[in-house]
């Protein structure tokens, strides 16, 4: 997305925003598979499923911070 973004001119703030939404989209998604096929119930799995994407979202921020 980064980089067909610098390709097309697309503007940098809207196009970092889309990237880490889909990026926490996407940690919420495989972390509820992985614990879904690691036996876990549904709203346990859902649970660490959020629990990924928060600690993905805390580490872009403190990234942001950091910078």
């Amino acid at each position: 997305m980064l980089v067909l973004a610098g390709i097309f001119g697309w503007p940098e703030p809207p196009v970092t925003y889309s990237a880490l939404l889909l990026n926490a989209a996407l940690l919420l998604g495989w972390g509820t598979f992985a614990a879904l096929r690691a036996g876990y119930r549904r709203r346990s799995a859902v649970l660490l499923g959020t629990a990924d994407a928060t600690l993905g979202l805390l580490i872009a921020a403190a990234n942001a911070v950091i910078k």
